[in-house]
């Protein structure tokens, strides 16, 4: 362990930190900002990684760059004291690069070293496992029976000040007994022991300042024995490290098979208060009971809060659409991902965001020209892509669903399935009356978590060759060849040559169709005989991610309502009008243009606000968006004056979009757009010289090495030819890879097959820095 983390520092540690980094982080007190260091690196690299390594590889001190700036973000409505505000960090991008290098090697460390239950800067570990645990935990103690005599209790814990009153010295023997290298030691205490903090104060730095830290959640038996060890423990803690517990932010909980003597008798010796039901953990409440209207009633609130601060009247439709997405949209997120809400919330927020949408006028809520399903629409189906909550909501849970398949060994993972399928699997669990209210929301993304499950191929021996998604065939991804040769439940691994690891094409030929036999013979196998994994088939890399899950449920809904046809018309028209380079607020008028809700006396006719839909300039048709905007004499006037012209004698009431439906009308209109097209770049063809200049090889920066790959692929005999080269600084060859192949994948699996060996080849020849380039790269 030590070995690893006190080694030389390099520069490929150095890059691949700042480009980890948040390009657009707040800025410290050198007020850059991360993205110029990775925009520029080209420039400034060799500097940085000097300064850097001077820091890291030698004594010196972190002292003049060690400086941080502290703002005070408000924790509630109407802040009194200094402890309603809750601080942010502003730090310097050099130091930032240190501390993220330090921490890249920190990750190496046995996990013995770290708790199961600390989630905080450990990677695959997120803040919502330790809230399943605390909800889940909380679950079985208000759950016990209570013929069952022995009661629990939790204790919520708040170190008061923990950061200024931690004594540096309690962390170095921390350190030193977990038996870390006195080096690295000294790095780490240089690293905290050299900070200072400066509070921002209308702009301007202050008095220093120290931040604090979260809550932790102890259960024990609720006894006196049990209390009285726990308190031992933490009063040995505080004297050894210098932190104090705040008893006016800790509390205790007792479930129902406490004795009252009991409780009081703990209350009386600890000075904590006892919690309410609702009473909240990592800002999440820790126990819903009936009432779940209830408990997320503070989703609305926070966003009519929100809503309120904003001057609508002075906002146009595109800032309206940027501020609902941005910010409105995002405030519930963080409980969707673990509560599945009550769909009376969901309706509600809904009519919150289309009335700030469409506006109010005296305190009434303006025209809705469109219902919110209309809105939540994507952009290239005739919408505006707001969000539906319940679909969104059903996906940041199905996220909670991929991380108990793919993250068995985290601790929520390990609890979920010991209470809830200890024998079974995730997919066959079945859920009860009385399990928990997060283990409910969660089952309920089990059909969509599925519905993007595939099974990627590696030995085979888990796949079943007619029950399981497996086949890249978007109908069903299961076989629909009937069995034979091979029994019902045979596996994939019954496909497979043991002796070449690629597939038995003579055996695939007979038990499969042609057509899936010769999708099947395009499946790439791992050489490494690796076990199978399941994949998510919505992304490039196969990894689960919440948009592309929203999108599957939305279509999958579309299905169900047979609706994916009709939102799909119109599509290249719509993708053209949100492409157009003009100001927002006209593509939004287009847009209501095209929808056919713009309030013209059509539409208010129908909507029985007047009785008269007449035009009221020519008075001889009624007032429709294309009359208005297109056959209207006087909107004809306009467009004559215009260097495209509108047929005159085109006057019948069409939909706007079907102006361009018609063939003679598109080519007419490609037409007018190529001779505009040729008179606009004229000028610039007569001035311009420029010409794209051959492709040739470019030698990489000194001490570099350049690895490129290609492939080519023989169609006719179903082969496959990959080609590797590695080249130094100076071109010379220093490795080179001839790899034939009998797959016969399409050009991307063979570029992918290529970039794959020439990884390996990287990797058998150790070469630490390189740049790696194929033909479509």
């Amino acid at each position: 362990m030590n070995v690893s983390l006190t080694k030389d520092y390099s520069r490929k540690e150095i890059e691949l930190a700042i480009f980890q980094m948040n390009p657009l982080g707040s800025p410290g007190p050198d007020g850059f900002l991360a993205v110029f260091f990775q925009n520029y690196w080209h420039l400034i690299g060799d500097d940085v990684v000097a300064a850097v390594l001077e820091f890291l590889n030698s004594k010196s001190s972190f002292q003049g760059i060690n400086q941080t700036f502290i703002t005070l973000i408000p924790k509630k409505k109407h802040p009194a004291l200094v402890t309603d505000y809750r601080p942010i960090s502003l730090c310097n991008v050099l130091y930032k690069i240190i501390a993220k290098v330090i921490a890249n090697r920190l990750k190496t460390i046995p996990p013995s070293l770290i708790s199961d239950s600390q989630s905080a800067f450990v990677p695959g570990m997120i803040i919502s496992d330790n809230t399943i645990v605390a909800y889940e935990l909380m679950h079985s103690m208000q759950n016990r029976r209570r013929n069952q005599k022995e009661g629990f209790m939790a204790l919520k814990l708040d170190m008061s000040k923990a950061y200024d009153r931690l004594e540096w010295s309690f962390v170095q023997s921390v350190l030193q007994r977990m038996g870390f290298d006195s080096e690295w030691i000294e790095l780490i205490m240089k690293c905290i022991g050299t900070v200072s903090y400066s509070i921002l104060l209308n702009g301007s730095p202050q008095s220093p300042f120290k931040p604090s830290r979260d809550d932790s959640l102890v259960f024990c038996k609720a006894q006196l024995q049990e209390w009285g060890k726990l308190h031992n423990i933490l009063s040995s803690y505080e004297l050894a490290s210098g932190q104090r517990l705040n008893l006016e932010k800790s509390s205790i909980y007792f479930n129902k098979n406490t004795r009252q003597e009991i409780q009081d008798s703990i209350l009386a010796t600890a000075g904590f208060k006892v919690s309410g039901p609702f009473e909240k953990y990592l800002g999440l409440p820790s126990h819903i009971g009936k009432s779940k209207l209830r408990a997320f009633l503070p989703i609305i609130d926070r966003i009519k809060a929100q809503m309120t601060n904003w001057k609508t009247n002075l906002l146009s439709p595109a800032g309206k659409e940027v501020l609902l997405k941005s910010v409105i949209q995002s405030i519930p997120t963080y409980r969707m991902g673990i509560f599945l809400i009550p769909k009376g919330i969901l309706r509600n927020i809904n009519k919150l965001l289309q009335s700030f949408w469409w506006g109010i006028r005296n305190q009434n809520p303006k025209m809705h020209w469109l219902s919110w399903k209309g809105l939540g629409m994507g952009k290239q189906a005739g919408g505006l892509g707001f969000r539906d909550f319940e679909d969104f909501n059903r996906s940041l849970l199905a996220k909670q669903g991929w991380r108990i398949i793919t993250n068995p060994q985290s601790l929520a993972s390990r609890v979920l399935k010991a209470k809830y399928f200890p024998s079974s699997d995730f997919a066959s669990a079945r859920v009860k009356r009385n399990d928990s209210y997060v283990w409910k929301s969660i089952t309920t993304a089990r059909s969509l978590l599925y519905e993007g499950l595939l099974w990627k191929i590696g030995n085979g021996n888990t796949v079943k060759i007619w029950s399981d998604r497996w086949l890249p065939t978007p109908s069903s991804y299961k076989s629909q060849s009937p069995p034979k040769i091979l029994n019902s439940n045979a596996t994939i691994s019954s496909l497979i040559d043991q002796d070449t690891h690629f597939w038995n094409l003579h055996l695939v030929h007979n038990v499969f169709t042609p057509e899936e036999a010769a999708i099947i013979s395009k499946i790439h196998i791992s050489p490494c005989n690796r076990s199978d994994k399941q994949v998510w088939r919505c992304t490039k890399n196969g990894i689960f991610s919440v948009k592309s899950a929203y999108h599957l449920q939305v279509s999958m809904n579309g299905i169900n309502k047979g609706q994916l046809s009709e939102s799909t018309k119109h599509e290249d028209l719509w993708k053209l009008l949100w492409k157009l380079k003009v100001p927002s607020n006209i593509k939004m008028f287009l847009w209501r243009s095209a929808k056919e809700i713009l309030p013209t006396r059509v539409n208010l006719h129908k909507r029985k606000i007047i009785e008269n839909p007449m035009c009221p300039i020519c008075l001889t048709l009624p007032e429709t968006v294309f009359h208005a905007l297109c056959t209207c004499k006087a909107a004809q006037d306009v467009w004559c004056s215009s260097s495209r012209r509108l047929q005159k004698s085109r006057t019948e009431d069409i939909p706007f979009f079907d102006l361009f439906e018609s063939p003679q009308q598109v080519l007419k209109h490609v037409s007018n757009c190529m001779r505009d097209l040729e008179e606009l770049t004229r000028n610039q063809q007569k001035h311009s010289t420029q010409h794209q200049p051959p492709a040739k090889w470019c030698k990489p920066p000194t001490n570099f090495y350049k690895i490129n790959w290609d492939v080519a692929i023989d169609k006719v005999n179903c082969k496959v030819g990959i080609g590797v080269s590695i080249r130094d600084w100076s071109g010379l060859f220093t490795a080179t890879l001839r790899s034939p192949s009998n797959s016969f994948p399409d050009p991307t699996m063979g570029e992918a097959l290529a970039a794959l060996r020439a990884c390996n080849l990287e990797l058998k020849w150790d070469y630490e820095m390189s740049f790696s380039k194929g033909t479509h790269s």
